[in-house]
């Protein structure tokens, strides 16, 4: 006779959700398994899954049986990996967790879903087509659908982030054959000169909603640049002004060009 104690579970949504509000899911689970006596089940064991309406419900709305096999006690699997758990399963706010192992009776009490697992039937304004999959990649199937991260407003950009985002490199689309009209940049002290390095604090205070963080940072005044280089300064729904600040490296490049070459001269001269 067994009995199985929950010390850590796990129900996580896999990524699936994420294609249709009418997708199948699945749900990690793990557990830790023993015996009456106390002492740890090990070996493959045939694990039975039900999902209830209630705690005393004497009827399923869902049912999955599978060997899982059992490392000192520990077991992990995937609900639905059999058969699949349809969103409408979460759609009232009360389901409940019945398991048997082998060929014991169900083991009470019930394990009651919590909040994660009712992220399967989370109201979103995306309709099912707005998201897709191609193989291993996630995307907007439509090209008008923004990304928000902190904020409920893209500010009309693809993705908006209020916050700092990290990664190991950031890209930018830079292929020779992207591009037309390719001219090289005249007068780049002209330019560098139009602009003027602050450092500065954010209004935190002032906008909360944008979460700001209160440290002191570095850059250049957005209306500045806009006058010299106004395809670097990009402007929000909110009207607020936000600067690519990669496109100021190719002119600081022709300015360092034309500075070594004016010391070569120099150099020369004095030799």
């Amino acid at each position: 006779m067994k009995k199985i104690a929950i010390v850590t579970v796990l129900m996580v949504l896999s990524v699936f959700t994420l294609i249709g509000q009418n997708s199948p899911t699945v749900i990690n689970y793990q557990g830790f398994l023993t015996d009456t006596e106390n002492s740890q089940i090990n070996g493959s064991h045939e694990l039975s899954f039900r999902i209830y309406e209630t705690e005393q419900s004497a009827d399923f709305i869902w049912e999955e049986s599978k060997v899982v096999e059992v490392v000192n006690g520990y077991f992990h699997t995937q609900l639905g990996s059999i058969n699949p758990i349809e969103q409408s399963i979460f759609s009232e706010p009360e389901r409940w967790l019945g398991i048997t192992v082998d060929v014991d009776n169900e083991m009470l009490p019930r394990i009651q879903f919590a909040s994660v697992a009712y992220a399967m039937n989370v109201p979103t304004e995306m309709s099912d087509e707005d998201w897709l999959t191609s193989e291993d990649v996630m995307y907007a199937g439509d090209y008008q659908v923004d990304v928000a991260i902190g904020t409920a407003n893209a500010q009309g950009y693809k993705l908006c982030v209020y916050g700092v985002s990290a990664a190991w490199s950031h890209v930018g689309f830079s292929d020779e054959r992207l591009k037309t009209n390719i001219e090289n940049i005249e007068n780049p002290f002209n330019i560098l000169n139009q602009l003027t390095g602050v450092s500065y604090n954010w209004k935190k205070n002032d906008l909360t909603d944008m979460r700001f963080d209160d440290k002191r940072h570095h850059g250049v005044i957005a209306q500045e640049l806009q006058k010299s280089m106004p395809g670097a300064v990009f402007q929000g729904s909110d009207g607020y002004l936000s600067v690519a600040y990669d496109e100021i490296i190719p002119v600081l490049i022709e300015c360092i060009k034309t500075q070594q070459s004016e010391i070569e001269k120099l150099k020369s001269m004095i030799e």
